[in-house]
């Protein structure tokens, strides 16, 4: 009864705060794709994408968003009761058990993805329940749980292929309870239906090509064709394993990927945390070496996938997406730490009985014990709810959506081509049906013949160059053919004649349409920044939800770029005061903010407050990068001539210029 409760309560704290909100990354995607019967981006997840599509359709209140995150919260649940099953199979204590199955769900990365759309929480289930079966396998030797797994296997391939870093892991464990043997004395029956149930798990896989032959919105790589479907299965757009489109080894970056590993464990786990996972393998080594060879080959995949995906760390957007990759990680060293725990609940009950005589008092110790792990979990869970409990009722992205797609007048064609920003318009436009006068575009997917025909569906009047390839001359004839309206991008392609307008950036044909349409830029982007758009203003607490950082880093940037048009048009106070806004209200201390604020302090010979900018930072960083060299060199040559910097600084601007010049002679 006990363990109904426990569970019941750990459901009822994820449910309290399940998002109603879109959220980033891919979170958005499935609610597009949950909503539309679409196909993810490869390899499409077709699994997650059915249930999303029943579970929209079956449950009739709240959100769309709030109906597909009740799966991941349901499947965390799931788990940590598997994981509690799996602790005690190895006779870990059942206090110590409860504790790691509520400490796991608390993990930072693991709650957060338990609340809103994510193919991540279905995934750990479903490798936690394979587990699970395999350890019942290797004790008892049934058919029956062989016919699990095999079913188990075939729907992982149909959910996530990450799973295949299991797949050593759970062979190994096979082998040393001599399978082989075991399957050669199955009758032909039983090998037709140990197939039948893998193929059984695979054939969700058609979900894609199905939704694809009736002409879903989200289709990446036309899966009703032979080849879009191995595309979309092989991820071949992207590389099976890397971590984005054009990734190319780099043994820096990716040794970085590994130590950014270890900084998430170390930060989620906490110290604590780290004394009882590195006990608990010592504690496995000596007494459990089976387990400890299938919890290292399957952390070892892990760390090796994290090393060859090559993650580029250099955004929030970026290690949020690493984030969420480290969920199974945890789920492996969630054993250890319980080995470890309860190792040292033995030395203190062993302890006790040897050293100390009054009884109430040996009786008393175990309680306390218990209830010191009821306590930590609690002041655990309490810490990490300070961030989670802002995820619920935070419509960051919803906003954002929308203000994307209010930028661009009437009939315009928009572009938008960032994950936090694609996929919550796409699903604002398609599935919410917000600004449908729009000619709604991903530029990426233009040349690929089934986009094409989508797109003449939707917008006949959309000119797409004959055999497109997104080269320079067919790029500027797709732009130009299309600029009755307007062309909107979230970023310039082929040309330079863009220029800032709100979130996005304005085409324009020539350098005569920029200046004969100046003032109607500046005022629509006054319009849009003064009376459409709020920045979002983050705590330190909601900062720590890296997706909603990225998004108001998209303002913000955006908002200097609008900076730029106005000095670029001679509004040199105006841009002074948006860079003061950003400075003072949301990068106090970035140097790239502060530096542009110098620049338009001394272009309007404002020396005296220049100054006090240019004494808070350093010489080290100044040195950063040659464009902020170069900002200081013009500060100090016009308002400070004689500062002993200056002459530092124009030594190494020398020394850049003459290293880059023997660079261009030698090639």
């Amino acid at each position: 009864m006990f363990l109904i409760i426990y569970f019941l309560i750990i459901f009822l704290i994820l449910l309290n705060r399940t998002s109603l909100y879109l959220f980033g990354g891919d979170s958005s995607e499935f609610s597009l794709v949950g909503s539309t019967w679409g196909v993810a981006h490869p390899p499409g997840y077709p699994l997650y994408s059915l249930l999303s599509n029943l579970i929209v359709r079956i449950f009739p209140f709240f959100t769309v968003p709030w109906r597909i995150s009740l799966m991941s919260s349901i499947s965390t649940v799931l788990t940590s009761i598997l994981i509690y099953k799996i602790l005690r199979f190895y006779k870990i204590h059942r206090n110590v058990s409860f504790f790691s199955a509520g400490f796991y769900v608390f993990l930072y990365p693991v709650w957060l993805y338990s609340l809103v759309p994510e193919v991540f929480a279905l995934h750990t289930l479903l490798v936690t329940l394979t587990t699970w079966f395999v350890f019942q396998f290797t004790k008892r030797k049934k058919i029956s749980y062989l016919y699990f797994i095999f079913l188990l296997l075939g729907l992982q391939i149909s959910n996530h292929h990450m799973f295949l870093l299991f797949v050593p892991g759970w062979t190994y464990l096979l082998h040393k309870s001599r399978v082989t043997l075991f399957l050669k004395k199955l009758s032909k029956r039983n090998i037709i239906l140990l197939v039948c149930l893998f193929l059984i798990g695979v054939s969700f896989y058609l979900y894609t090509p199905i939704v694809s032959y009736f002409g879903a919105i989200s289709d990446w790589e036309n899966a009703k064709t032979l080849l879009g479907f191995v595309r979309l299965i092989t991820r071949a757009t992207y590389g099976s394993f890397k971590a984005y489109l054009g990734s190319v080894p780099n043994f820096i970056n990716q040794f970085f990927d590994l130590v950014t590993c270890f900084i998430f464990i170390f930060h989620d786990f906490r110290i604590l945390g780290l004394i009882f996972i590195i006990y608990g393998l010592f504690t496995l080594i000596k007494n459990y070496k089976i387990l400890f060879n299938f919890i290292f080959i399957s952390l070892t995949s892990h760390v090796f996938f994290y090393y060859y995906s090559n993650f580029t760390l250099s955004r929030p957007f970026a290690i949020a997406l690493f984030e969420r990759f480290l969920i199974p990680f945890y789920l492996l060293l969630i054993i250890p730490f319980s080995f470890g725990l309860n190792n040292i609940q033995i030395k203190i009950f062993e302890f006790t009985n040897l050293y100390i005589k009054n009884s109430k008092l040996k009786k008393l110790i175990p309680y306390v014990f218990h209830l010191f792990l009821g306590v930590l979990l609690l002041l655990f869970a309490t810490q990490n709810y300070k961030t989670i409990k802002y995820i619920k009722n935070l419509s960051i992205f919803n906003t954002y959506a929308k203000d994307i797609l209010k930028t661009p007048p009437k009939n315009a064609l928009i572009q938008v081509k960032y994950d936090n920003s694609y996929f919550p318009s796409s699903y604002m436009y398609y599935a919410e049906h917000v600004r449908t006068d729009l000619q709604f575009i991903f530029f990426a997917l233009l040349p690929r013949p089934n986009y094409q025909q989508l797109l003449k569906k939707l917008y006949p009047n959309l000119y797409i160059p004959k055999k497109f390839d997104q080269t320079v001359n067919k790029t500027i004839d797709f732009l130009n053919r299309n600029n009755t309206n307007g062309v909107y991008f979230e970023t310039k392609v082929a040309t330079d004649s863009w220029r800032p307008y709100g979130l996005l950036w304005k085409y324009y044909k020539n350098s005569e349409e920029i200046q004969k349409d100046q003032q109607n830029l500046l005022n629509a982007n006054r319009e849009l920044w003064d009376k459409v758009y709020t920045i979002p203003s983050l705590n330190s607490d909601q900062k720590n939800i890296l997706h909603f950082v990225d998004v108001q880093d998209s303002y913000i940037n955006s908002y200097i770029e609008y900076s730029k048009l106005l000095v670029e048009t001679n509004h040199i106070t105006e841009a002074e005061q948006v860079i003061k806004e950003i400075f003072t209200q949301y990068r106090k201390t970035d140097l790239v903010t502060k530096t542009i604020l110098i620049n338009i302090l001394v272009e309007q010979n404002k020396c005296k407050e220049a100054s006090l900018y240019v004494n808070t930072v350093p010489y080290e960083k100044m040195s950063q990068s040659t464009n902020i060299l170069q900002s200081y060199s013009s500060y100090f040559s016009k308002c400070d001539p004689k500062n002993p910097q200056k002459k530092a600084i124009d030594k190494q601007l020398f020394e850049i210029n003459s290293n880059s010049e023997k660079i261009k002679q030698q090639i």
